[in-house]
């Protein structure tokens, strides 16, 4: 059972960190904007991501050359920077959440990293043995299903299952993500199928699971 996973983009930043917020704050910047072509709405802008960095600079040169005493004003000019970068971050999501097999060359084109996290672990068609005797239970993966294929108001599954070693086909449809196949012989192997059709068409038939009937 194979776990999904997303790309997902971090910037792994400490505000408590300055002088490494500054360094990724810049590497951003400079990285955003030689890709102006890619980033073409970036929130916020350049410049004004840039008056913040700027910020930030003044305010930490002032605590350095005149005291603590100036280090809750350059930690309010940290944290507006640690805010501008999250924006830029959810930016950058929106784009590769948009085409996710270019993730990891979006976030590297705006100096940002993609973390791969598991959504799931649930097959895209599970079969059960279920009373009367003959009967067995499916379940799909819709999401799985329909992953890359956008929003969608509608979405009918279909099912189509084989007990002769895919001689003949029964088929069906419903509106919902589960389904039975009764009226089994015992003792034999149904595999089934399942695809998806919504606005944008149908789906490939799944790889055939297989159970045996009691």
């Amino acid at each position: 059972m194979a776990t999904i996973t997303y790309p997902r983009v971090v910037l792994k930043l400490s505000k408590r960190r300055i002088p490494a917020l500054q360094a990724k704050a810049k590497a951003v910047y400079n990285a955003m904007v030689a890709a102006a072509a890619t980033f073409t709405a970036p929130n916020p802008s350049m410049p004004t991501l840039l008056t913040l960095i700027q910020a930030l600079d003044a305010a930490q040169e002032a605590v350095a050359t005149k005291g603590k005493g100036l280090v809750a004003a350059r930690n309010l000019k940290a944290n507006a920077l640690m805010s501008a970068l999250n924006s830029e971050r959810s930016y950058v999501q929106v784009l590769i959440d948009a085409d996710p097999e270019q993730g990891p060359a979006l976030a590297e084109l705006a100096s940002m990293s993609i973390a791969l996290v598991p959504t799931h672990t649930k097959p895209l068609l599970a079969l059960a043995v279920v009373t009367p005797s003959g009967t067995v239970a499916a379940k799909a993966n819709v999401s799985l299903l329909r992953q890359g294929r956008g929003k969608a108001k509608k979405t009918t599954v279909n099912w189509r299952c084989t007990s002769d070693g895919g001689k003949t086909y029964s088929s069906h449809s419903t509106p919902l993500a589960h389904t039975t196949f009764p009226g089994l012989t015992p003792m034999s192997t149904l595999a089934a199928e399942v695809c998806i059709t919504d606005s944008s068409g149908t789906t490939e038939w799944s790889q055939p699971v297989s159970i045996l009937v009691r």
